[in-house]
C-alpha cells in the first residue's frame, strides 16, 4: 500500500465516525427537544403585611425552561420509591394563587415564563401531613423517615410525573409531623 491509499483509508474512517457522531447527536437532540424542562421551587414563606402574626405558608414557584408552552394538570406530594408510587394531589380550590384562594388548574406556562406563585397556608399543610399519616399502611412513614418526599407536576407532554426536590424546612415538617403522630400513639 502506498501512502495515498493509507491516507484515503484514514479519511474514509474519519468520515464514517463523523457520520455516526452526527447521527447520534441528532437523535439525542430530537429526543430531548420535546421533553418538558421545568424549574420548581417549594419552600416555606411568610406573607408580610396586614396584621401580625404574619401567616406562614408553603410557596410553590414553577418556571418553564422549555422552548414550548407547557400545560400543568396536577401538582402534589409523592413518594416515588414507595410501592405503587403513592401520590397526594393538591385540590385547586385549596391552593392560593398570587394570594387569592382557588387556583386555576390546569394552566399553561409560556416558554421562559413563571407560573403564578402558589401557596398553601401552613396550617392547611400540617392538616395534610396529619391526613397522610393517618391513612398510612407504613409506606408513607418509611418514605418520610428516609426524606424521600418529592413535589410532582403532571403534564400531558410527559408520560411520567416530573419530580422535584423540596426545601429542607418543608422536609423537616414532614418528619416532625410523623414524629408527633408516633408520640401520640405511644401516649
Amino acid at each position: 500500500m502506498d501512502c495515498y491509499q493509507i491516507l484515503d483509508l484514514v479519511i474514509s474512517a474519519l468520515a464514517a465516525l463523523g457520520t455516526i457522531a452526527a447521527t447520534v447527536t441528532a437523535l439525542y437532540l430530537a429526543y430531548w427537544q420535546d421533553k418538558p424542562k421545568l424549574k420548581v421551587a417549594v419552600y416555606k414563606a411568610v406573607t408580610v403585611g396586614g396584621g401580625k402574626p404574619w401567616p406562614e405558608s408553603v410557596a410553590i414557584s414553577i418556571t418553564n425552561r422549555s422552548k414550548f408552552p407547557i400545560q400543568i394538570d396536577l401538582m402534589g406530594w409523592t413518594f416515588p420509591k414507595a410501592p405503587g408510587c403513592v401520590c397526594f394531589a393538591f385540590l385547586p380550590e385549596h391552593l392560593y394563587s398570587n394570594g387569592v384562594k382557588g387556583s386555576k388548574i390546569p394552566f399553561s406556562i409560556a416558554p421562559g415564563e413563571k407560573s403564578p406563585l402558589f401557596s398553601i397556608p401552613w396550617n392547611d399543610f400540617e392538616e395534610t401531613l396529619h391526613y397522610m399519616n393517618s391513612n398510612d399502611d407504613g409506606t408513607v412513614r418509611r418514605e418520610i423517615q428516609r426524606k424521600k418526599v418529592k413535589f410532582y407536576v403532571s403534564t400531558p407532554r410527559s408520560d411520567k410525573n416530573l419530580l422535584f426536590d423540596i426545601d429542607r424546612k418543608i422536609m423537616d415538617a414532614f418528619v416532625e409531623s410523623l414524629n408527633q403522630k408516633e408520640s401520640i400513639k405511644k401516649d
